[in-house]
């Protein structure tokens, strides 16, 4: 069983946590909040942070990527190293996002296009960045800044 945590949602900033229920595991979906936000928030959904595994960006814009640079190094001042996904195209029109990965010297694993699928940065996990929206939510409840869903991948 999967859990979806929403940190922010929006032209303000995009930011979600896919966590794998059974490990505590997780997967960020786009980073588009500051270091601050995207600490508490992550907290107040009560995912542990040293269980990330990797960062999806979807697409270049900065309300997905704008907080992406600072969150890798606050992550890595507590211990956290995930890798970083996203196609080849995003990663070669973003220079925030290149930035963002060698400032940490952050894995980068490309998806599209015969590129490595997520599976491969986190084998424990069968969820590419493609079965994302195939994901059915079942809300469970709801924070002042946060949302939780319990999802199952669809069964394509």
């Amino acid at each position: 069983m999967l859990r979806l945590h929403i940190l922010a949602s929006g032209s303000g900033g995009n930011a979600a946590i896919v966590e794998n229920a059974a490990t505590g595991e997780g997967v960020l979906v786009d980073c588009g909040i500051c270091k601050r936000d995207f600490f508490a928030r992550a907290e107040e959904a009560g995912f542990n942070l040293e269980k990330l595994r990797a960062v999806v960006i979807t697409h270049d814009h900065g309300d997905h990527t704008k907080g992406l640079g600072v969150v890798l190094r606050g992550l890595a001042k507590a211990g956290a190293h995930p890798a970083v996904c996203a196609s080849e195209a995003v990663f070669a029109a973003s220079a925030p996002l290149r930035e963002a990965v060698a400032s940490v010297g952050a894995a980068f694993g490309a998806f599209g296009g015969g590129g490595p699928a997520i599976g491969s940065i986190w084998p424990a996990w069968p969820c590419v960045p493609s079965a994302l929206p195939t994901m059915r939510p079942i809300p469970t409840g709801f924070g002042s800044k946060s949302a939780e869903a319990v999802a199952t991948p669809s069964a394509t």
